[in-house]
């Protein structure tokens, strides 16, 4: 099973969206200290992934989420095998029951013994979206699949600084694979698009890869004009 959340989503831009983005400089200094904007816990700014190579991470969710799907029949299951899956060479994440099955080969390379921490840190369903965004332009500042029990989000989350044409690209995106855009008031510089499922963030993940070649150029704010401290 892959959990769905009851969350009512809607591609409409909230009224409250500001389209905030950082200047290079921010951006820079930022980056370069190893931090995140938001605010947001265990945070970073993402660089350097092309489009190509968020695709390959896209399409690995892919790969993975039937078989998650296949071998998680309660959500404790299903929290279970996604740690397993973000933690394959943590010998406590690896239940048995998912040995000697086709979703154990891809979690443990047999010649290694594990495999590179997947998805570059980020959570299983939000890794690929956050990762596709960012190598358009956008700027993802955090993530959360949603989790069984002390989840800070109740549904899957992606935040990302963005501007009004990146939004609005993103919108006919949203509608197709049923996620929406909303905004925390608490950082309202941010959008946050929400899904009720981490199936439906890999659909849009792979929707944006698919129209990569039409999404607008997305630009830092110029030093000069902008007025707006980094939140």
């Amino acid at each position: 099973m892959i959990p769905s959340y009851p969350i009512a989503v809607s591609a409409q831009i909230p009224e409250e969206a500001s389209f905030w983005m950082p200047s290079e400089t921010e951006y820079n200094q930022v980056a370069e200290a190893g931090d995140g904007f938001g605010y947001f816990h265990d945070a970073w700014v993402l660089m350097d992934m092309t489009t190509d190579e968020a695709a390959d991470l896209v399409a690995e969710e892919r790969e993975l989420l039937p078989l998650v799907d296949k071998y998680s029949s309660t959500l404790e299951e299903f929290e279970e095998t996604i740690s397993s899956v973000e933690n394959p060479d943590l010998p406590e994440h690896q239940p048995d029951r998912l040995r000697n099955t086709p979703l154990w080969d891809l979690i443990v390379d047999p010649t290694r013994g594990s495999v590179e921490p997947p998805f570059y840190g980020l959570e299983f369903g939000v890794a690929g979206l956050s990762y596709v965004l960012s190598s358009l332009g956008f700027l993802p500042v955090a993530s959360c699949r949603a989790h069984h029990e002390r989840s800070w989000s109740p549904s899957p989350v992606v935040f990302v600084a963005i501007t009004q044409a990146g939004a609005q690209w993103l919108q006919s995106l949203l509608e197709q694979t049923g996620c929406g855009f909303n905004i925390d008031l608490s950082r309202p510089d941010f959008l946050v698009i929400e899904a009720p499922s981490v199936a439906h963030t890999i659909a849009l993940a792979e929707a944006i890869v698919r129209e990569s070649p039409n999404a607008p150029q997305i630009r830092l704010a110029e030093d000069p004009e902008n007025e707006h401290e980094a939140p």
